[in-house]
């Protein structure tokens, strides 16, 4: 169930990351005050998601015969963070981000090190 909640917020990453214009209040599947919010802090909205990605897959992975969940969880989010900045490269009117890699993996950190400390007190 958990990697299935993962695995959603991944296809939604990668539509609002593919989407032809970079203004998420066009976005018509998106909440109204989630895209305003999104477009007024353009560096953060790219942080956000990949902090509960990442909360998600090390618990998804844990207890799956994953030996390190935690890694796992970054590999799953780092490699969704570049594929998702990668397309954006082939349309016309987005552009692939430094910064926006470095906000994703801002967030995959928090949602890892989240995770973890929240795991270990279980």
């Amino acid at each position: 169930m958990i990697l299935t909640l993962a695995g959603v917020l991944m296809g939604l990453i990668m539509a609002a990351s593919w989407a032809p214009e970079s203004q998420m209040t066009k976005l018509r599947w998106l909440p109204e005050w989630v895209a305003i919010l999104a477009d007024r802090a353009p560096n953060l909205r790219t942080a956000v998601p990949f902090f509960p990605l990442a909360f998600l897959l090390v618990f998804g992975f844990t207890g799956r015969n994953v030996r390190w969940p935690v890694f796992g969880a970054v590999l799953t989010s780092v490699i969704c963070l570049l594929l998702s900045e990668f397309g954006q490269k082939f349309l016309p009117h987005r552009t692939a981000d430094v910064k926006d890699l470095m906000w994703g993996g801002v967030g995959i950190v928090i949602g890892t090190s989240l995770a973890s400390r929240v795991k270990k007190k279980s």
